[in-house]
């Protein structure tokens, strides 16, 4: 599930830095990093499709992130369990949030894209917080959990 998903990838973070999993941050975000007065804050969602994504990235767009200097950056992790792979899902994703941005623009305003210097398969989305009017850098990251090797065990032999 996504929660015991989002559980695991905590324990491995607290290895290196403060993190706790369903904080209370204005609602119970996914998970959240401290490390001296910054916080970033993660949304957490398996993928079933951009609509299914739009509902976290507004949570953690218009309910979690403050704005504020020390709360201006967050993410989103994206769960991949289906075929579909992972250069068209963040392609589809991206074209999502441009699209949202003419639609929604009070909560998507200047959306810019950025590559990510860590992951060719992460981009960086920066916009102006809804409320604060600063900018708010969303790191988008997909991990790929799909897994059906095609190497003969499950494939029918040939006779």
């Amino acid at each position: 599930s996504e929660d015991q998903l989002t559980g695991i990838i905590v324990d491995k973070l607290r290895e290196n830095f403060i993190a706790h999993h369903d904080a209370s941050i204005n609602g119970h975000v996914d998970f959240s990093v401290e490390k001296n007065n910054f916080l970033w804050l993660g949304e957490a969602k398996i993928y079933k499709g951009p609509a299914y994504m739009l509902e976290g990235f507004y949570q953690l767009n218009t309910r979690y992130a403050t704005g504020e200097h020390s709360a201006s950056y967050g993410g989103i992790l994206i769960y991949k369990k289906i075929k579909k792979k992972v250069t068209l899902i963040m392609e589809e994703w991206e074209e999502t949030l441009t699209k949202q941005s003419s639609i929604n623009p009070e909560n998507l305003t200047n959306l810019t894209f950025t590559s990510c210097e860590k992951s060719k398969f992460c981009t960086f989305a920066t916009h102006e917080h809804p409320s604060m009017g600063s900018d708010l850098k969303v790191r988008h990251m997909p991990l790929d959990l799909y897994f059906e090797p095609q190497d003969g065990e499950k494939k029918k032999k040939k006779t």
